[in-house]
């Protein structure tokens, strides 16, 4: 209401002038990657430093969904920030523009496997009304509870689960029935994911086909796509 306005140029009693202002803002993407685990597609490998038996890992897809999400995100106008969950870990506050891009890129590739303190999670802080995507294979529940008290204070989060395509030769029987246990207990906790109303996308090579999904589930919140 612009009193000012009223008094000076209302012609009849009762009649006010209101001021409308209307401003731009940009949308705030937060990139979270948790850099516990470095799981390859090749399931004997895991536990071991073996880069060339591995083949993918989760952390190559971590990255790549991190490259391709903060590349889209700025090149539609909108502004992006980058944390790992590892105490100490790097970081790179909100911001948009071609040389914040190629800082969020630059410190997305020199990610790596945390320490022996990874277990022990922080919290990064998020701009208010953020849509956080949340990096993780989702083992062991630290990422997931993480996501849950986000999406409880009401931020849009999105879980994206980078896990390769695994390869299950080689084990024994033994390593099969835990390999299944521990697939189970994670197809649990994504659907608990779910009920909580986060969002989950289970992230492959094809990036064209992974941010299609991600822009669905833009125009139709609650879309949980790639469920496992």
């Amino acid at each position: 209401m612009d009193w000012k306005a009223t008094a000076r140029a209302a012609r009849r009693p009762g009649e006010l002038l209101i001021r409308r202002t209307n401003t731009l803002s940009d949308a705030s993407a937060v990139l979270v990657m948790d850099t516990a685990d470095d799981l390859g597609a090749v399931v004997a490998t895991w536990g071991r430093t073996d880069p060339a038996r591995s083949g993918v890992t989760s952390l190559d897809h971590a990255r790549a969904a991190a490259r391709a999400i903060a590349t889209a995100t700025i090149g539609q106008g909108d502004r992006v920030a980058f944390h790992t969950l590892a105490h100490g870990g790097r970081s790179v506050r909100s911001g948009g523009g071609r040389r914040h891009l190629a800082r969020v890129v630059a410190e997305i590739s020199a990610s790596g496997r945390a320490g022996d303190d990874a277990r022990f999670r922080r919290t990064p802080p998020v701009p208010h009304g953020s849509i956080i995507y949340v990096l993780s294979t989702f083992f062991d529940g630290a990422a997931a509870e993480i996501a849950t008290r986000w999406r409880a204070s009401g931020h849009r989060v999105v879980a994206v689960d980078t896990l390769p395509e695994l390869d299950r030769g080689r084990l024994s029987a033994e390593r099969r029935l835990a390999l299944q246990v521990l697939l189970a207990e994670r197809q649990d906790m994504m659907h608990q994911l779910r009920e909580a109303g986060v969002e989950t996308l289970h992230w492959s090579a094809d990036i064209d086909a992974q941010l299609g999904a991600l822009t669905r589930a833009g125009r139709r919140p609650g879309l949980q796509g790639g469920r496992r």
